[in-house]
């Protein structure tokens, strides 16, 4: 389960925390006497695999947090930190509303308890930006040259319905077992988006000729 052990308001904006975070003088410390070899040298690495898991376990659990924050209050996040275990983000809440703190860890860990799925995807830039309320930081931060763009979608929590998403289908069976299989969602593009909002191209047209009037 995931704790929230403090809520402030800094400078305008909402900042949650888990607990407190590691010293980084500590580990710059544990650093400092590491030889750094010549160019060219050949090395060998290895991931420590307990910290990666941690950092992994800890950067989805920042994925939910956003979810939930943005979904509940609209609130764009305006920074963070992560640790294994421990991370900080703040969001550019500029009052704190009445029991903010239960409501955010009530609501984090009945999406944990879900278990929902996370889906990933590589996306074109254009098509990436086009997806409504893609972006949940108060600054774009994806830098221009970038083409692609990475998209985390926590299935039921995150991101709308998108043109060629992965749609995961539970299959309940009569004797109490159930299975998933991916499907893919056959709207096609954007403008298909619209009707699929609008509840049919017929009512996107009265809509739009309402708007019109």
């Amino acid at each position: 389960m995931i704790e929230v052990s403090a809520v402030a308001v800094v400078d305008g904006a909402t900042v949650v925390t888990g607990p407190p975070a590691i010293d980084a003088s500590s580990l710059a410390g544990r650093l400092k006497g590491d030889p750094l070899p010549p160019a060219g040298t050949a090395v060998r690495g290895a991931v420590e695999d307990e910290r990666r898991t941690a950092l992994m376990r800890t950067h989805s659990g920042l994925h939910v947090l956003c979810g939930v924050v943005f979904r509940d209050f609209g609130a764009l996040v305006t920074g963070g930190n992560m640790q294994p275990g421990e991370a900080r983000m703040d969001f550019n809440l500029p009052d704190l509303p009445e029991g903010f703190k239960a409501k955010v860890e009530d609501a984090v860990n009945a999406e944990v308890t879900a278990d929902r799925a996370v889906q990933i995807q590589v996306l074109p830039r254009e098509e990436a930006l086009a997806i409504p309320d893609i972006i949940r930081t108060q600054t774009n931060l994806i830098p221009p040259e970038e083409t692609e763009v990475r998209i985390v979608d926590i299935t039921g929590l995150d991101a709308d319905v998108r043109p060629w998403m992965t749609v995961p289908l539970t299959v309940h069976r009569s004797d109490g077992g159930s299975e998933q299989a991916p499907l893919l969602c056959r709207i096609d593009t954007l403008d298909e988006m619209d009707y699929y909002r609008s509840g049919g191209i017929l009512q996107f047209v009265l809509n739009k000729l309402s708007g019109d009037v």
